[in-house]
Formats: C-alpha cells, sequence, structure tokens
C-alpha cells in the first residue's frame, strides 16, 4: 500500500523559497500572504498549490514551484548534479531517477566523482 506524503502546513507570513523554471527570473524569498483551503497567495496576487508547492500557471504549465527550507532547494540541485555526472559514466538512460541523494553521494564517492560546484547560490534568508 503506497503511503502518501503529509500535507505540509503553510501559515500566512511564513517564508518561502520561490524557484522558476526559466533563467530570465531569479530565485528569491518570499512572503506567503494568504492561505486558503487548497492555494497560498505570494505578492502580486500569485500563487501556489499547498499539496504540490508548484506555482499555479493558469492555462499553461506552473512557471516553478516553491521550497519550505532552502536545504531542500540545495538538495534536489545536488541530486540532480551527481544524478547527471553518474548517468555519463554509466550511460544510463533515465530509468533510475528513483535514486536518492544518499545512494547518489555513496556512488559518486565509489567512483571518485568530484564534488559539484555551484555556480550560484539561492540567496539566504528564512
Amino acid at each position: 500500500m503506497k503511503q502518501e506524503k503529509a500535507t505540509p502546513r503553510i501559515l500566512a507570513g511564513q517564508k518561502v523559497y520561490l524557484v522558476y523554471r526559466d533563467n530570465r527570473r531569479d530565485s528569491r524569498w518570499v512572503e506567503v500572504t494568504k492561505v486558503g483551503r487548497k492555494w497560498a497567495y505570494f505578492p502580486y496576487n500569485r500563487r501556489f498549490d499547498k499539496n504540490t508547492l508548484f506555482v499555479d500557471g493558469g492555462d499553461c504549465s506552473s512557471p516553478g514551484r516553491v521550497y519550505l527550507k532552502e536545504q531542500d532547494y540545495l538538495d534536489k540541485v545536488r541530486r540532480s548534479v551527481l544524478f547527471h555526472k553518474i548517468q555519463d559514466v554509466f550511460k544510463w538512460d533515465g530509468a533510475v531517477r528513483n535514486l536518492d541523494l544518499g545512494t547518489l553521494e555513496k556512488i559518486a564517492a565509489l567512483l571518485s566523482l568530484e564534488e559539484p560546484e555551484s555556480d550560484s547560490q539561492p540567496c539566504s534568508g528564512t
């Protein structure tokens, strides 16, 4: 039986880290201004789904998502970099994307892959 993730608790006044899919807009901390049953709102009347944390794109796909903790975003970026480095070594086709960060770090250490260096650091704040 599949266990579902608990819905994160979102409160008005809470800061969340907003990350857009495109590189034209900088990622930044935004403050939740209002919380409804399904949506949480941030400045300029933008909103994100409280369950998925994806920003509402209207009739289009989501332009980004929010993270409750900066470390969640940093872990996702690091996991992606490690996955692609390991994928290059084994020529994977992407069928094993369900590996967690700890497993990827162990594989990278065994293969003596260098630590990923980040060119840009997300803005700090909570």
